[in-house]
C-alpha cells in the first residue's frame, strides 16, 4: 500500500513536490499535502478503524515519516516512525546441468547451447 502511495508524487532530492490538484478523495481514503509531507488516511480492516501514513523526504530519500492506527474516533496509536523503506534485488543467471535438463529434453526438443552453458531457444 505505501508503495502506491509513493507512487502518488514525484520525489526529487530538492522539496517536497506532490500534485494532488486532480486528486479526489474517495469514500475511506484521503490525502493531503504538508509543507514538507503528504499524509494518507485510509479505512482499516477492522470496521470503523482508520489507517495512516505520513510520508515524507529526508536528503533527497522517501521516508515515512509516520504510521498509525485508531479504532473510531480513539487516539491514534503510533506503528512506526522515521522508518526509511528498503529494497533489495538479486539478480543472475541460473545455469542448469544435464541432469536437470533431461526431463526437459523428454517434453520439448531442447539442446544446450556449449559455448555459454544457456539453452538455445530461450
Amino acid at each position: 500500500m505505501t508503495a502506491g502511495i509513493l507512487s502518488l508524487c514525484h520525489l526529487a532530492a530538492y522539496a517536497f513536490p506532490c500534485d494532488v490538484k486532480t486528486y479526489q478523495a474517495q469514500d475511506g481514503l484521503t490525502a493531503a499535502v504538508g509543507d514538507d509531507n503528504l499524509a494518507v488516511t485510509w479505512a482499516g480492516a477492522a470496521r470503523g478503524s482508520q489507517m495512516r501514513a505520513v510520508l515524507a523526504l529526508q536528503d533527497g530519500a522517501p521516508m515515512i515519516r509516520e504510521m498509525a492506527a485508531r479504532g473510531g474516533d480513539g487516539d491514534w496509536t503510533l506503528i512506526l516512525r522515521d522508518a526509511m523503506p528498503y529494497s533489495h534485488v538479486d539478480s543472475g543467471l541460473r545455469r542448469i546441468t544435464d541432469q536437470q535438463l533431461e526431463p526437459l529434453k523428454k517434453l520439448i526438443d531442447l539442446m544446450p547451447s556449449r559455448e555459454d552453458g544457456r539453452l538455445k531457444g530461450l
